[in-house]
């Protein structure tokens, strides 16, 4: 008889039973319920973990691999169905075909690809036999390295530690189960000796890891008013201060950056821990209820396990109707989910939580299903603020730009190949476009942190890891070729100090493909850069340079009047003469000699010039007959005797606008001479209110208010 492994049922309670820090167990989302199928309840037979060595096979590959389960009890049989043959292939504990050790309890096969190459992850299903009869089903995937991820070279530390410009890689004993805190501690000050401590999130990836579900825990918590207390544990995790929580990924083929699964354990941050409000029922989820079609789901009922819930629901006569969404799996944040994690106020979350009275609905619920309103608890973010109070740090001074790292936790030091798939995946996060993800047999269009919050908050998962640096490259500054304005049509370049091997930089946090010195743009935003100088060491970020974008002031024309030639703005002028700045001529007239003149005016960084105004040497600069424009009586009831004067001959256009800007009545029109002139205007058909009337001249134009009164 085989000798059972004996840990199995105490390390599953124990996984079970690992804490959330201040939160429920880390059940959180249901990856065993997704991955592996009970048949059989009473039994204790079942699989720890399976692992192929290499873990990661180039696709195509035609090298054979090594595969293992760790199975729990006693199994009649372990095999793995492999779907693309439909072919059964025996694992054994004997020693052979790849087995190590006999009766370990560890069943092994040599496993060639099938059909020749690896065209798919999902490869099938392991199944465990007790009795003959099988017990469990464990849906089986293998990572890839496809012809869309760059194969990189890690950069070795010592024979234990290695690394990317996106992974962590450190050697553990086992990863057979979730890391202890002192590992994590251990794992983290290998980590800090060679990084700032500049790092909101790590992730703890497991290879080959165990069945079990991902989860999220908070270190930090310095927000009030989402159902937790003020705690500081950065110390206990090798950070100085700045580490707000960590996740464990025990199922590396489910570790993607891009997956709903990775931006929901950032989401458990902050939600949800409302357990003393009408959101109790679903902590550390939701409730049953319209919430959970967001990204954080519900927590299955009896459990604190987290599972999808895609529905919608819409507002019909009669009550909800609920539907399935066909594009669940990529899922963005929803309002109330934006709102505790400081990304929204409470006064744009204008959707109620329909929360259902029956909690164990969730198992009956079939698409297009309506049920009535009195079916449901109706609640709006008023309710939660009269329990929880405000939100603080709001979203108006919450942070919106994250640091994520990625430790790679192995029982041995991983090939370029296995840590090129993790460095793909780990800077999936920084996606700003929906991408494939596959979970197991599942695929869907995932939604990165930045796309699922509407741009509202960015994830950077790059690590810029410094070995062997005495001397950092100093905090660069960033230079700007002219004005942080941008103005339309016009870019602005910024510029890093010069010398360095390689740029980095960001707009908003976001990643920008250029890696040089100098970089245009058209873009506003907050930009920032770092360094990596010839010795391969990384500067920390630059200070953020804010760029704005303006718009183009009106046209400005010129007038000529008794004070001279005048600017039809009164502010931001500067007067040219044949193109070329007069010094100091920046008021809104000027006394001209005989030339060509124009304005250019500047507001708010933009600049728009008029066209040339030119004066001959035998023009009247200061004519006697001015241009002007005034009416009467004011405010005017039936009629406006309205009164303009021309310095010259000229065609002219009287028009009345609205205060929109809208014309609405022509008052005059033709050519007039030089001189005084008066015209007649009814107002009788002209409603009551503020006007605008506008004469408007070949050389000039001038507008004055007008009430009428009725």
């Amino acid at each position: 008889m085989k000798k059972p492994l004996r840990i199995l049922i105490g390390l599953l309670l124990a996984i079970r039973m690992i804490g959330y820090g201040q939160a429920p167990p880390p059940g959180c989302f249901n990856d065993l319920g997704m991955l592996v199928q009970k048949s059989h309840k009473p039994s204790v037979t079942g699989a720890i973990r399976y692992a192929f060595t290499p873990a990661v096979v180039k696709q195509n590959s035609t090298q054979n691999v090594l595969f293992e389960v760790v199975v729990t009890g006693i199994a009649s049989a372990v095999n793995l169905y492999m779907d693309a043959t439909q072919a059964t292939q025996p694992l054994n504990d004997k020693g052979t075909n790849g087995d190590k050790l006999a009766n370990d309890g560890i069943y092994s096969a040599v496993v060639a690809p099938p059909k020749g190459s690896w065209t798919d992850p999902f490869v099938g299903y392991t199944r465990v036999l007790e009795s003959g009869k099988q017990v469990v089903q464990v849906t089986t995937s293998i990572n890839l390295l496809t012809t869309a991820m760059p194969l990189i070279q890690p950069k070795k530390i010592d024979n234990t530690t290695q690394y990317t410009d996106y992974i962590f890689n450190v050697v553990v004993p086992s990863t057979i189960q979730a890391p202890t805190d002192n590992q994590k501690l251990s794992a983290n000050q290998t980590f800090y000796k060679y990084h700032p401590d500049e790092f909101d999130f790590i992730n703890y990836v497991l290879v080959p890891g165990y069945a079990g579900n991902r989860f999220h825990n908070n270190i930090t918590n310095t927000v009030q008013g989402i159902g937790l207390t003020l705690f500081n544990n950065t110390s206990q995790f090798g950070s100085k201060g700045r580490l707000l929580g960590y996740n464990v990924f025990p199922v590396p083929s489910l570790f993607d950056g891009a997956s709903n699964g990775y931006i929901h354990e950032m989401g458990h941050q902050w939600i949800n821990y409302l357990s003393t409000t009408f959101l109790k029922e679903g902590v550390p989820h939701w409730p049953v209820s319209n919430l959970a079609s967001g990204v954080m789901g519900l927590s299955v009922p009896g459990s604190s396990e987290g599972s999808l819930f895609p529905y919608t629901f819409t507002e019909v006569p009669t009550g909800y109707r609920i539907d399935r969404n066909p594009t669940a799996g990529g899922l963005d944040f929803n309002q109330w989910e934006l709102y505790l994690m400081g990304l929204i106020p409470a006064t744009d979350v204008k959707t109620p939580a329909l929360i259902f009275k029956d909690q164990t609905v969730n198992t009956t619920i079939t698409s297009g299903t309506i049920f009535p309103k009195s079916a449901f608890n109706s609640y709006q973010i008023s309710d939660l603020l009269a329990i929880t109070g405000v939100r603080t740090p709001t979203a108006a001074q919450s942070q919106k730009q994250f640091k994520s790292a990625t430790i790679l936790m192995s029982e041995q030091i991983l090939t370029a190949e296995e840590i090129s798939y993790f460095d793909y995946m780990a800077r999936r996060a920084e996606g700003q476009t929906a991408v494939s993800v596959r979970e197991g047999q599942a695929t869907y269009m995932g939604k990165p942190f930045a796309l699922a919050t509407s741009s509202r908050a960015t994830v950077l998962a790059q690590l810029k890891t410094n070995v062997n640096c005495t001397t950092l490259p100093p905090k660069p500054t960033i230079t700007a070729s002219g004005s942080l304005t941008i103005c339309p049509g016009s870019s602005l370049t910024l510029t890093a100090p010069a010398g360095n091997s390689l740029y980095f930089w960001y707009q908003n946090g976001i990643p920008l493909a250029q890696s040089t010195a100098s970089i245009s743009t058209t873009m506003a935003g907050q930009y920032t850069v770092s360094v990596r100088n010839a010795s391969g060491c990384n500067s920390v970020l630059s200070t953020e340079v804010t760029v704005a974008t303006g718009s183009t002031p009106p046209k400005p024309t010129i007038t000529l009047g008794p004070n001279g030639l005048t600017s039809s703005s009164a502010t931001g002028n500067q007067w040219l003469l044949k193109g070329v700045p007069i010094p100091n001529a920046t008021t809104q007239s000027i006394k001209p000699g005989a030339g060509s003149y124009s304005v250019r005016v500047t507001i708010g960084g933009c600049s728009n010039v008029s066209d040339p105004f030119v004066i001959t040497a035998t023009e009247d600069l200061t004519p006697a007959i001015p241009f002007d424009l005034s009416h009467a009586p004011n405010p005017v009831t039936q009629a406006a005797q309205i009164t303009f004067s021309l310095p010259k001959s000229a065609a002219a256009t009287l028009r009345l606008f609205n205060l929109s800007g809208q014309s609405i009545k022509m008052l005059a029109e033709g050519t007039f001479q030089a001189g005084q002139h008066t015209i007649t205007a009814s107002m009788q058909d002209i409603p009551p209110g503020f006007y605008v009337y506008r004469l408007e001249t070949d050389y000039g134009m001038l507008a004055r208010k007008m009430i009428v009164s009725k």
